[in-house]
């Protein structure tokens, strides 16, 4: 049965891309074209994870923590006498700890991954922002003032900037 808000051919169409049927095979068996089979099971599978991947990291953390309190309870609450039992707890504490650790690893590696794409983006953007500006005053100058020596003006802008880079270097 289709689910809530959900068509019986939009049930249809997820169950056939959930076993693999590409566009084609929906189109022929749907009576709706392959790129509109494609693109709709798309649209549903969005609507249903509105979830960013960081997000979503952060919503296993969440529930991994839940875990692990549940088993530092457990192994608080273990008879002594009974070995089997807490050497399971302790080994599944185990597992969780480093499944979290993996977790976390992973996601600070995302972000800086993020963080550095985000910073080459932006000095990009940055120097394109300074060669416009230095462009459109150099063309001024040279039309207010014909008899100014551009290669000279060009010279003190590169060692302007190369000494700015060397400050910050620093």
């Amino acid at each position: 049965m289709a689910e809530a808000g959900l068509t019986l051919r939009d049930d249809r169409l997820l169950r056939a891309a959930a076993n693999g049927w590409s566009g084609e095979d929906m189109a022929a068996e749907y009576d709706i074209t392959a790129a509109q089979a494609i693109v709709r099971v798309k649209d549903i599978l969005a609507s249903r994870d509105p979830w960013t991947q960081i997000e979503k990291k952060q919503l296993l953390l969440h529930s991994a923590y839940s875990l692990k309190e549940t088993i530092e309870e457990a192994i608080a609450s273990v008879d002594v006498g009974s070995t089997d039992r807490s050497i399971k707890v302790v080994e599944a504490y185990i597992k969780l700890l480093k499944t979290v650790s993996e977790v976390l690893d992973k996601q600070n590696s995302i972000t800086e991954n993020e963080l550095e794409t985000i910073t080459r983006a932006q000095a990009r953007a940055l120097l394109q922002l300074v060669e416009a500006g230095y462009n459109r005053a150099r063309d001024l100058l040279a039309e207010q003032y014909p008899d100014v020596d551009l290669v000279v003006l060009d010279a003190a802008f590169q060692v302007g900037m190369r000494e700015a880079t060397e400050r910050d270097d620093e």
